[in-house]
């Protein structure tokens, strides 16, 4: 199985029952961040390095650390336990925790919040073209720092193993219409009026 290096975003998304918004976890892997995010503007991340993520995977071994990890969200199988002003705190498998410091930058959660909406509208977008029988656009086309076309590719295809479900792509409430050009930029515009309150 390839390295999450492979992949320059893992994500899945939950509803926590501690306050019923919708939540992102994600991987940035050139980065090496791990964090859940929920919009408009909280994010709590950290560096997680190979180790940290080994005992938060449970002590595997070393060289099963990509491929838990990758599985992990595939699964969806992290689960937050507790947040607050300060910190998040995460679970795996229900006996494995980790506590993500609040990013209490505003200029850095707001661009975070940037990168991951970019993200998910790119997908979107490029999703909506495939289903109209066009082809992807290019990596020129695109013009942003994740490879959503590497992470199509990869994380698309049916798992090898049959018990790991693919991941679903969050639409944060968005419909796209047949012009995708109109449509993003319809975004754009609804989102920078929402987040004009945010210092």
């Amino acid at each position: 199985m390839a390295s999450s290096s492979a992949y320059p975003i893992l994500f899945f998304t939950q509803t926590w029952s501690g306050d019923d918004k919708l939540w992102i976890f994600y991987w940035l892997s050139s980065e090496s961040k791990f964090g859940i995010a929920s919009f408009p503007d909280t994010v709590y991340e950290m560096e997680a390095d190979r180790d940290t993520r080994k005992a938060f995977l449970g002590n595997i071994a070393k060289s099963l650390v990509e491929e838990y990890w990758e599985t992990m969200f595939e699964e969806g199988k992290t689960k937050i336990k507790q947040v607050n002003d300060e910190s998040a705190t995460v679970c795996y498998a229900f006996k494995h925790f980790l506590e993500l410091p609040l990013l209490d930058d505003p200029v850095k959660r707001r661009q975070r919040i940037d990168q991951l909406v970019k993200f998910f509208v790119d997908e979107a977008l490029e999703k909506k073209r495939m289903e109209q029988g066009k082809h992807p656009l290019s990596s020129n086309n695109r013009n942003h720092s994740t490879n959503a076309s590497s992470l199509r590719n990869n994380s698309r295809k049916q798992p090898t193993n049959s018990r790991k479900a693919l991941r679903k792509l969050p639409t944060l409430g968005l419909n796209f219409d047949d012009m995708i050009e109109e449509d993003q930029q319809r975004f754009r515009v609804l989102y920078a009026a929402d987040m004009e309150d945010l210092p």
